[in-house]
């Protein structure tokens, strides 16, 4: 992976991976939005030593992770302060696929998932057992 932030961009939506308002609060939602050069739309990979990544947002310094470290297909994809425990919620595998990635929740093996498969601004994202819709690839 790289050692710079990068954006994360949807296949289907072609936009990118987006912390809501640019907040810098917990449990802020993560969201697809039009790229606008923010910080708050890059993110930074930091291995974590067993084949899985965090995903650090650049604004604030938060890790994505899937809510409440649940297993639940639909649960949302949110912002929050890196666990010192190495929540495996906060883990993610990448994994190539045909030119584009999964990105993978260690703790459920669901990957994130633009919600319904509606690219529209704004919409949110989970994660959702995979199933290669390109609402699930991202670049």
């Amino acid at each position: 992976m790289p050692n710079y932030a990068v954006y994360i961009v949807g296949k289907q939506s072609k936009k990118n991976l987006d912390v809501t308002g640019a907040s810098k609060s917990n449990e802020t939602q993560v969201i697809i939005w039009p790229n606008n050069g923010g910080a708050n739309q890059k993110w930074n990979f930091i291995a974590t030593g067993d084949g899985y990544f965090n995903i650090q947002n650049v604004n604030s310094g938060k890790y994505l992770e899937i809510d409440g470290s649940s297993q639940d297909s639909g649960a949302s994809a949110i912002q929050y302060t890196p666990n010192d425990n190495g929540g495996a919620n906060q883990e993610f595998s990448i994994e190539g696929v045909a030119g584009y990635y999964i990105i993978k929740a260690a703790h459920s093996g669901q990957v994130l998932d633009v919600c319904g498969g509606v690219p529209t601004n704004g919409t949110k994202v989970i994660q959702y057992p995979y199933h290669g819709g390109d609402n699930q690839l991202w670049r």
